[in-house]
């Protein structure tokens, strides 16, 4: 079986990767305010210059999800969101985001709630209703962990 090295960008240009190199498979996260008190995992939408508030899929205005809190913050406090790559959380954190019990469900995936803001809820309890959007957020890689892939919204 042969070894493959994938073509990377490397200071502008294009290159093989070369021995010693890795790949940066981190997750991408900002530094923002938060608005209002806001727990590890939460989704959340910008809601002016550099801050960020918990999102909801029941309006427009609040259904563009930035990406998941990446820790628990205070109100009118920096803090950090992850857009993209994984969260991990306590079993404990994750039930307190999704209502579930023993933390997420590894495999499924999870969208925001139109009934409280921030939550995101495992398939099957996504929003249904007419005027509600379905937005998905992620999916469970296991009980701990959600690889963060955010999808355009779907107007019910």
């Amino acid at each position: 079986m042969a070894i493959l090295k994938p073509l990377v960008l490397k200071n502008g240009r294009i290159e093989r990767l070369q021995d010693g190199d890795s790949l940066d498979t981190s997750a991408d996260r900002l530094q923002r305010t938060f608005t209002s008190a806001t727990s590890i995992c939460m989704a959340v939408y910008v809601d002016g210059p550099g801050s960020v508030e918990k999102a909801q899929a029941n309006v427009i205005g609040t259904v563009d999800v930035l990406g998941l809190a990446a820790e628990t913050v205070g109100a009118a406090s920096s803090g950090g969101v992850v857009t993209n790559g994984q969260v991990t959380a306590t079993t404990g954190q994750w039930d307190n985001v999704t209502g579930q019990s023993g933390g997420l469900t590894t495999g499924s995936l999870y969208f925001l709630s139109a009934a409280d803001a921030g939550e995101i809820l495992v398939e099957g309890s996504q929003p249904n209703a007419t005027g509600e959007f379905v937005k998905r957020i992620g999916q469970a890689l296991s009980t701990t962990e959600m690889e963060v892939r955010i999808f355009q919204d779907i107007k019910l």
